[in-house]
């Protein structure tokens, strides 16, 4: 998308305000002088007629100065960049103009490399600011998608579309706090965003989603701009889907003029609810559709209806993989894998008698079932645990020695980043089914757990030193970022860690 300003030149010299024009005409085709004027008073009169972007003024002018047309400018509300034009003699002039907000200003006589210099700074100036209010339109349309009322649109000059990138179902997956979704979205930077902005010409937003696991993508370009959208979606995909989860890419249709982008939005949110089906990713293009209320599949019903408690674990087993071949016969979508799997539950409790307390999180089931056959599993250990049943085979010892050298090992290493590709290099399993072991053994997940040894050791070190800073205790029990770290402290005690501080230290003084 190329950035284009509209500049007043007043200077009360013609022949310096022509020199100007030149210049820039010369140094760049993303200016477009607009007009000329030779005092303060014109000046000011074709700002607030033309509403230009850019004003290079003169500071000493008949009739009104430079500094009085800033002054009256700023003070009716009309915003622009201000590039004063002084002499060495009036640079305090120069300091003052700053006051109103003026970051630019040129020494007389103006050198070309100067100029140059200045002009590339407005346009980045220009291309922040646009971007920002791109995105802060967006992200009101996302969080307004109804609003009715009428806002400024900084879209209306040009055409997008939107990109949601979903990371699959995982939540706090794998290590419940060690968090792979979040990981993987944060390692998206400016980078690729830049590169693909410089090979295509157009802007690429970029901005989180609704859930932790999603980042939205909004290609911006000017109306009749013909890019190449097969190779682009191509290689946004290539840049962004991972080996370590899977990724869905969702289109939206191409919003024209800035109509429509509470349409574009909701609709491609949805279509991650409605449509992604479990266990796959691809890309997407989003088009209309109607919803429907989620019921639960008439085989389900069927299923969990046929099921015999009195034969045991065997048909425990049975049920558990008729169902799940079944929810992969018909691909089935995430928003409805969660409604079967919760009628599942449900049905145990009220006519099988399984334990109504038994902690069951149908989101973390669905988060930790990368596979279908890592559904099944976690499905079956979650169901046997509810009824009690004791599976008819052998325990493997080898099992009980791996998750206590597990559990070892998270207590030696809580403090570092601690991945799943780590677990597997270190024990040679797959993290799944370590992550299953582990549960059925200690009856927590091995991220709750070394949640629970990061918190306790911070606990430690602010009872030690009630003044240490909490950036320090962040950094030292294994979180970089200190704000993760106080919601996740706070969800754990039930008090902020400043908090918690403040009252050891009010404990200590009395």
């Amino acid at each position: 998308m190329k950035v284009r300003l509209r500049v007043l030149i007043v200077e009360d010299e013609p022949a310096i305000a022509r020199s100007i024009q030149i210049l820039i005409s010369k140094l760049s085709d993303s200016f477009s002088v607009i007009g000329i004027a030779y005092n303060g008073v014109d000046g000011l009169e074709l700002i607030k007629k033309e509403k230009p972007q850019v004003v290079f003024s003169d500071i000493r002018m008949p009739l009104l100065s430079g500094l009085e047309m800033i002054e009256e400018t700023v003070r009716i509300g009309i915003s622009c960049q201000f590039i004063i034009l002084s002499g060495y003699s009036e640079f305090e002039y120069a300091k003052k103009a700053m006051s109103f907000g003026v970051t630019e200003y040129l020494l007389k006589p103006i050198i070309l490399e100067e100029m140059e210099k200045v002009l590339c700074r407005l346009i980045k100036n220009q291309e922040k600011e646009e971007r920002e209010n791109l995105r802060d339109y967006v992200l009101h349309m996302m969080a307004n998608p109804n609003d009715t009322r009428i806002l400024e649109n900084p879209l209306e000059s040009y055409d997008c579309i939107f990109f949601f990138s979903y990371y699959g179902p995982i939540a706090n997956a794998l290590y419940g706090d060690i968090n792979v979704g979040r990981d993987v979205v944060q390692r998206f930077d400016d980078c690729f965003v830049t590169a693909l902005e410089k090979k295509y010409g157009v802007y690429l937003l970029q901005m989180k989603g609704w859930r932790h696991n999603e980042v939205i993508y909004v290609l911006i370009m000017s109306h009749g701009d013909v890019i190449n959208m097969d190779m682009f979606v191509k290689d946004l995909w290539d840049s962004i889907q991972s080996p370590e989860i899977y990724t869905n890419l969702i289109l939206s249709e191409k919003v024209i003029r800035g109509e429509g982008v509470d349409t574009a939005i909701t609709s491609c949110n949805l279509y991650t609810l409605f449509h992604i089906p479990f266990g796959r990713g691809g890309i997407h293009q989003c088009h209309s559709w109607k919803t429907e209320a989620m019921v639960v599949s008439e085989q389900v019903l069927f299923m969990c209806r046929d099921y015999n408690r009195s034969i045991g674990y065997q048909e425990l087993k049975k049920l558990v993989d008729d169902l799940v071949d079944f929810w992969e016969s018909i691909q089935v979508t995430q928003l409805q894998l969660q409604t079967d799997i919760r009628y599942c539950f449900n049905y145990f409790v009220t006519f099988e008698g399984a334990n109504p307390q038994y902690p069951v999180n149908i989101e973390e089931i669905i988060a930790l079932g990368y596979s279908f056959s890592d559904l099944r599993n976690f499905l079956l250990l979650e169901l046997k645990e509810m009824l009690k049943l004791k599976e008819q085979e052998k325990e493997n010892p080898v099992n009980k020695m791996i998750v206590y050298k597990v559990k070892e090992f998270l207590e030696e290493n809580y403090t570092h980043n601690i991945t799943a590709k780590r677990i597997y290099e270190k024990f040679g399993y797959n993290e799944k089914y370590i992550y299953t072991l582990y549960k059925a053994e200690f009856g927590i997940t091995p991220g709750k757990y070394v949640c629970e040894l990061r918190i306790d050791k911070a606990k430690r070190m602010m009872n030690e030193n009630p003044y240490i800073l909490l950036k320090e205790v962040s950094q030292q029990v294994g979180y970089m970022d200190a704000l993760y770290f106080s919601r996740v402290f706070k969800s754990k005690e039930h008090i902020s860690p400043s908090a918690y501080l403040q009252k050891i230290r009010a404990e200590n003084e009395e």
